[in-house]
């Protein structure tokens, strides 16, 4: 299985423009821990958490509104691509300690989310899915 057959489509992002109360309202509105950040072009620049916009608000004393997004987004990042093996995904999110991976295209662009629920619903749906010796 692939993860283009399980990924959430069309994500929810912010740009590196933005301010921090921007992806605090993209997290609360979709309901999740992660927003991916794009530039202009829609390639994926980075990765901002609800856990740093927590940190970046307590340790420099400053309103979401205040700080931009670019100052604390993750530019370290993995991702995936929509081909990639299920077996693939999970081993990179294990190895890596990471609860999502961005999808993305062979230009960068994000097509695409795949989170640990996902690939548990695989799982359930199709044991073999996750099985690295049957993919």
């Amino acid at each position: 299985m692939k993860t283009i057959e399980v990924m959430s489509t069309a994500p929810r992002t912010v740009r590196v423009v933005d301010r921090l109360d921007a992806a605090a309202r993209t997290l609360w509105e979709a309901d999740c821990g992660v927003v991916p950040v794009v530039d202009a072009s829609g390639e994926l620049v980075g990765i901002v958490t609800d856990r740093d916009l927590c940190m970046a608000s307590y340790t420099q004393g400053r309103s979401l509104t205040e700080i931009p997004v670019a100052a604390v987004m993750s530019q370290q990042l993995a991702t995936c691509r929509p081909d990639e093996p299920l077996s693939d995904v999970m081993q990179t999110m294990q190895r890596l300690r990471v609860h999502r991976l961005p999808v993305v295209d062979a230009h960068g662009k994000l097509v695409g989310m795949i989170s640990t629920n996902d690939l548990v619903r695989a799982a359930h749906a199709r044991p073999a899915a996750v099985d690295p010796v049957a993919s």
